[in-house]
């Protein structure tokens, strides 16, 4: 499960039930930006997770959105793709949700429109 917010301990009791279902020494892991979503889940303690570099950002980001080409033949959409990285604030879901919108498009306008958009 990947960057859960719903707080309501309820809603979760629901989930959790389940959990107890899956194959033995199965495991599961929640990830959220919320402690509060983390401390609901009542099992081990959490574990907070760094955001990533600009370097490896970059390297999730461009190796969705260059998918089958070689990001150097593309100066130009490299510069303003280490532009929307760096808006990214090394979210792993950002760079690879933008990468992946802009996969195989090799269109400057596209990438500045993502760029200059509200993301």
């Amino acid at each position: 499960m990947y960057d859960v917010w719903n707080l309501r301990s309820a809603d979760w009791d629901e989930l959790r039930i389940t959990f107890s279902f899956g194959a033995q020494n199965s495991k599961i892991i929640v990830t959220t930006r919320h402690e509060s979503v983390a401390s609901i889940m009542k099992t081990v303690p959490s574990y907070p997770l760094q955001t990533l570099s600009n370097d490896d950002c970059w390297e999730l980001f461009a190796k969705l959105a260059f998918f089958g080409t070689i990001p150097s033949m593309h100066p130009d959409l490299m510069a303003i793709g280490k532009a929307i990285v760096k808006r990214c604030d090394g979210l792993p879901l950002a760079a690879k949700t933008l990468g992946g919108l802009l996969r195989c498009n090799l269109d400057a306008a596209k990438w500045n429109k993502i760029l200059h958009s509200n993301f």
